[in-house]
């Protein structure tokens, strides 16, 4: 099956959200496709009306009063595997094809702008400040707000800061504890971060790369990214597929904090079955998730592991020419990250091999079509 017509079968057999997400993404305008009446149909379908409504800011974003535990409180609002935290209902919002100019969208998206913006200026002051900025900026840009100055200077400072530090190739980033506080019995088996590189725990300003990173690079340099902002990037790419980073701990490790308390930190980029390895923490459903990803990224979509991991998903190749992944390559959990693949659903039923056919040959669909750069 060739391109059009894998396009074909997916508007014939999808529902609101791979209708519309082909249409808008594959399609060229000589198909004469009707997007607004499918843009329309995909509004109205109850999984995106359900995931919209869901979209409301934290009280501690609309609160003025600037306290660590205010800031504490955000990050829950904004981070973790819940289906109610801000990073969770934009992965599938996004997912579903929401972006910048649907009216209802632009409305509940605005209040995270603006906190963006209002506080883009602000010195950071607590352990997870930049993290929480970052965060938000990722999945704006994601979601097509790459425009807004906030939203740049978030992930620019943060493409320096991290360029700074892989370009000089050091995967040396642990510390002796000894030197250091005791750590509490939970993070003894622990690897300590170098404070060093994490700005002494003061504002979440990591010297390493993080999956929110890469989200929201992918999504800004796509839109407006320059030669230079992309060479950049690809150093931190390669930086990442080095066998070095690949054997450090999933998720870093412990970071001591500004405050003097440990934090457990996360987020990395570990690759399943990179140089066939089983990476502990990293499931295979983050196959789809981080191919789709890195694909915009010249520097890993060349890579042997991409090519490899390509070449496993063409393994479930259909006869006809569609794809039909194994179920636990497309979960979708009531409990999961998006970061981790986990929030994979496209189809409001799911329950049929139809829907996983639908969805897998859609996600194909879309490594094939967007290019590296």
């Amino acid at each position: 099956m060739n391109a059009p017509n894998m396009y074909q079968w997916l508007l014939e057999h999808g529902g609101p959200v791979i209708r519309y997400r082909t249409a808008a993404e594959f399609m060229s305008p000589s198909d004469k496709i009707d997007t607004y009446r499918l843009l329309d149909e995909l509004l109205q379908s109850m999984q995106v009306k359900i995931w919209l409504e869901r979209l409301v800011p934290h009280p501690s974003i609309t609160n003025s009063n600037d306290t660590e535990k205010r800031h504490y409180l955000l990050m829950g609002g904004l981070h973790g595997a819940k289906e109610d935290t801000f990073e969770n209902i934009m992965g599938k919002l996004t997912d579903f094809g929401l972006r910048k100019g649907v009216p209802e969208f632009d409305k509940r998206t605005e209040p995270f702008r603006e906190w963006l913006q209002d506080n883009v200026e602000r010195p950071p002051r607590f352990v997870f400040d930049v993290f929480i900025k970052t965060l938000i900026a990722a999945f704006l840009a994601e979601a097509g707000y790459s425009d807004e100055p906030a939203v740049k200077k978030i992930l620019m400072e943060r493409l320096e800061t991290v360029y700074d530090f892989t370009r000089q190739g050091s995967y040396d980033i642990y510390v002796n504890p000894e030197g250091y506080r005791k750590m509490p019995a939970g993070f003894r088996n622990r690897p300590l971060i170098n404070p060093k590189l994490t700005r002494d725990g003061k504002d979440g300003n990591f010297c390493f790369p993080t999956i929110y990173d890469i989200i929201g690079w992918a999504a800004y340099l796509s839109a407006v990214g320059t030669n230079d902002e992309w060479d950049k990037a690809n150093t931190i790419i390669r930086y990442i597929f080095n066998e070095r980073y690949q054997e450090l701990p999933w998720g870093y490790g412990a970071m001591l904090g500004g405050n003097g308390r440990y934090y457990a930190m996360g987020w990395s980029i570990h690759l399943a079955r990179f140089k066939d390895r089983v990476m502990q923490g990293t499931p295979k459903t983050a196959i789809v998730f981080l191919l789709n990803q890195l694909t915009r990224f010249s520097a890993a979509s060349g890579h042997p592991w991409f090519k490899d991991m390509l070449d496993n998903l063409e393994g479930f190749r259909t006869e006809k020419g569609t794809y039909l992944f194994p179920r636990d390559y497309l979960q979708d959990k009531p409990l999961g990250c998006w970061v981790l693949g986990c929030r994979l659903g496209l189809e409001e039923n799911r329950k049929t091999n139809l829907s996983r056919e639908l969805e897998s040959t859609f996600w194909m669909a879309r490594l094939r079509k967007v290019p590296a750069i």
